[in-house]
């Protein structure tokens, strides 16, 4: 389902809040989708970026699929040679509770510090460098419990647009980088990035992006409850260490919703537990929006206030000059 509320606050601003499954779209066919409807609003005056042209129809037979697919397969057996951990109980009843979140605006100074120190690590790939932030920012929380994990894994969701989708609902074509950084790499920020990186480019050398497409595309038929009960029993119950993404830039060139100047804009995943946290990245009016969330009490006060510190810290926010 999708679901579009307004709250009006009493200093006169309203938050708009677009909620929906999944399953029908995914977050940048979200931001397709209030581009649409503020276009609509103007009577097709607001442009909306094109859609891709149909692809050819795929004739490759189930053996030619599984053959492609092999090598992520692959990927997730070395993924399971080290074991991983996260935040939240391991229990599905005590990691359970309503989803919460903190989110902090950087300002221009401080979201100018963050790009440059990304640069320093890379001019054109910017997810090795965030996703080893928000690495180190988990692995913060672990160290004051006492108790750090032999790795930390998280798979990162590369978001495409769907070839031939006729409007901005079903947009819902991901890719997952699988990322896994053992207990040495976390020591340094420095070390962190270089592991990502250099699994990031193992991920598009060997093809694992087209490898997780195929993998997918044999799984389509699978009913999503049998899908979801293997890839449980293959991952021994926990299928990340925590939720990341960045999502760029929302709804590039929608300055204005139905007439009101847009502020700022986030994300909100509302994703299961375990793991039961996450670390959200995006940008709006040249500002990095930055999300904490969490399921239940999967971290408390404390601890998101260390998460915060090593998060802000690595990326370079706390320090204009970086």
């Amino acid at each position: 389902r999708l679901r579009l509320v307004l709250v009006e606050q009493r200093d006169g601003r309203a938050k708009l809040i677009l909620s929906w499954s999944h399953l029908l779209v995914d977050g940048k066919g979200a931001e397709l989708l209030l581009q649409a409807l503020d276009s609509l609003h103007a009577g097709g005056a607001c442009s909306i970026p094109a859609l891709d042209e149909p692809g050819a129809p795929d004739t490759r037979h189930y053996g030619q699929l599984w053959q492609s697919a092999r090598a992520m397969t692959w990927r997730f057996e070395a993924l399971r040679k080290h074991a991983f951990d996260c935040l939240a109980p391991r229990d599905p009843a005590r990691a359970s509770g309503p989803l919460r979140y903190e989110v902090r605006v950087l300002d221009e100074s401080a979201t100018a510090a963050v790009k440059r120190r990304s640069r320093r690590f890379s001019e054109i790939v910017n997810l090795p460098f965030q996703l080893a932030c928000s690495m180190r920012a988990h692995d913060e929380v672990f160290a004051r419990r006492g108790r750090r994990p032999d790795s930390l894994m998280c798979s990162v969701p590369v978001q495409t647009r769907k070839k031939g989708a006729a409007g901005p609902l079903f947009q819902n074509h991901l890719v997952m980088f699988f990322g896994q950084c053992l207990r040495g790499d976390l020591e340094t920020l420095d070390g962190t990035v270089a592991s990502l990186a250099a699994q990031h480019q193992q991920f598009l050398r060997e093809g694992l992006d087209k490898a997780f497409d195929d993998l997918m595309r044999m799984m389509r038929p699978v009913p999503s409850g049998l899908y979801l009960r293997f890839v449980n029993w293959r991952m021994k119950g926990l299928l990340n260490s925590f939720f990341h993404s960045d999502t760029g830039e929302f709804a590039p060139g929608l300055s204005s919703f139905l007439g009101a100047r847009v502020a700022t804009a986030y994300h909100i995943p509302g994703f299961c537990s375990p793991p039961g946290t996450g670390l959200f990245v995006n940008e709006k009016h040249g500002r990095l929006v930055l999300s904490l969330c969490w399921r239940g009490d999967a971290v408390n006060a404390a601890e998101r206030a260390a998460m915060w510190q090593r998060w802000l810290d690595d990326l370079g926010a706390n320090d204009s000059g970086a």
